[in-house]
């Protein structure tokens, strides 16, 4: 963002929406790996605690065909269950916030407030799925 849209960014005169709108205007789509937390959850489920939680807006996964199948995009599958290695479509400002998916472990973040405090965690439950990546 320039320094003069940072501006008008930051102006208390500005209305909401048109925060919203500048602050939209950075933001990108981006792909990542849910990490297994998310395993189990249906996408609606998964949203909402991506959008709670870490502060990210899932938008749709890839779900695998069977057997080898192509795989597809599916934007809001309403009764589709994550499996493991699923890969989100997220919009959001940057790669390293997008991380937070890839990261969120619930044994070890389920309390954390700060969604900046998600980082990669020494949890037994995580080692395995964090080194094959």
């Amino acid at each position: 963002m320039t320094w003069v849209g940072w501006l008008v960014f930051q102006s208390p005169d500005t209305q909401a929406w048109q925060n919203d709108y500048l602050q939209g205007t950075g933001c990108e789509m981006y792909t990542e790996t849910l990490s297994p937390s998310f395993t189990g959850m249906t996408f609606p489920q998964a949203s909402e605690l991506c959008f709670t939680k870490l502060k990210l807006l899932l938008l749709a996964i890839e779900i695998k065909g069977e057997g080898g199948a192509d795989s597809k995009i599916s934007i809001n599958p309403r009764g589709a269950k994550i499996a493991a290695n699923t890969q989100g479509f997220f919009i959001a400002q940057s790669a390293d916030e997008v991380k937070r998916a890839w990261f969120y472990c619930k044994a070890c973040h389920e309390d954390i407030k700060d969604e900046t405090l998600i980082k990669k965690c020494k949890c037994k439950n995580c080692k395995l799925f964090y080194s094959i990546k």
